[in-house]
């Protein structure tokens, strides 16, 4: 074999090999891709409402530990 054809013969390896990891590459992205919006598209929300959720357990917390200490003054004023 002659160098022309060794040298030739290895820079179509090469391209190949390239041409494989690039298409391997390209399916990896796309699934990447679908499971990204998967998660954007389904988990976020789910997200968003347990943050509301927990909001408004803060705010009923509040409100009900208002309740208390003005009941507990109220019981106060009234022993003195």
């Amino acid at each position: 074999m002659s160098l022309r054809i060794k040298l030739a013969s290895l820079f179509i390896l090469v391209a190949l090999s390239v041409l494989v990891i690039g298409l391997v590459n390209i399916q990896l992205m796309r699934g990447t891709t679908q499971e990204y919006s998967e998660l954007i598209n389904q988990n976020v929300p789910v997200f968003i409402a347990l943050g509301h959720i927990q909001s408004s357990t803060t705010k009923i917390r509040e409100e009900a530990l208002t309740v208390l200490l003005l009941i507990n003054e109220a019981q106060s004023s009234r022993m003195t």
